[in-house]
């Protein structure tokens, strides 16, 4: 479903650029990079097309939850 095709996207980006005690965030940069590698086979291409918008927008308000915390 187009949902859940979102949300992996959403949810890859919150995972590749929130520092975790297993890594370190990456950059804006090297998150959309790396969705854009995943695009049309591991992510759903107008997602990642989306989310790449949403971050040349400045559109993006992400919500930083503490490490660990189990809301984010």
């Amino acid at each position: 479903p187009r949902g859940a095709r979102i949300l992996a996207v959403a949810d890859a980006w919150d995972v590749m650029t929130a520092s975790r005690p297993y890594h370190e965030a990456l950059t804006e940069e090297a998150a959309l990079a790396e969705l854009g590698r995943g695009a049309g086979t591991q992510f759903w291409w107008q997602a990642v097309d989306a989310m790449n918008r949403l971050v040349e927008r400045g559109t993006l308000d992400p919500i930083q939850a503490p490490v660990g915390d189990a809301s984010g």
